[in-house]
């Protein structure tokens, strides 16, 4: 069996103080059990380092798949879609909102299976205000700096559908203040 591991250099993490950040993905993906979220295997950590030991999903990323496809054949995007969908009800009905969907978070695994990775971001909380995500991605509650809650990720969920079927971003702009705006 092969697997993938995510090595983080502790000096980095508290340098840039991610050690809650590290500590609550780990916690987390420690308690999720799904067949479309991204297995914990292991953790582990040297003097130096924490080590993630996960399951290596060999499919690429869902943003790799586009770029094959320019967009994808509407079975494929509603195939896709409905495991991501699944995964984030998961997360939901555990009070975790995942904060970060998105065409690179979604690997596809050897038989052929949308696995949402990268929890990072993925919180407990049932109301947030801190501003986090990918730009292209954040739904307008948190561009406000309003409380939001899990259902930001359905508004990812749609941006992902969007360009799964079209190729395109909804809201683009290279600019990031102007595609905020937008």
């Amino acid at each position: 069996r092969i697997y993938a591991m995510k090595i983080m250099r502790k000096e980095f993490i508290v340098r840039n103080r991610m050690q809650e950040t590290i500590m609550k993905e780990n916690s987390i993906l420690k308690e999720i059990e799904h067949p479309y979220i991204v297995k914990l295997h292991l953790a582990f950590q040297s003097a130096t380092k924490l080590y993630l030991v996960m399951d290596f999903h060999c499919g690429g990323t869902l943003e790799y798949q586009l770029k094959q496809w320019t967009m994808l054949p509407e079975t494929r995007a509603r195939f896709y879609s409905a495991e991501v969908a699944l995964a984030l009800r998961y997360l939901h009905s555990l009070n975790i909102t995942y904060r970060d969907l998105k065409l690179s978070n979604v690997v596809i695994n050897v038989d052929g299976h949308a696995v949402l990775t990268d929890f990072g971001l993925a919180t407990y909380e049932t109301q947030h205000l801190s501003f986090c995500g990918t730009p292209q991605y954040v739904a307008p509650e948190v561009l406000r700096h309003e409380a939001y809650d899990c259902t930001v990720d359905w508004w990812c969920f749609g941006v992902l559908l969007f360009q799964l079927l079209t190729g395109e971003l909804p809201f683009y702009d290279l600019d990031v203040p102007q595609l905020f705006d937008k």
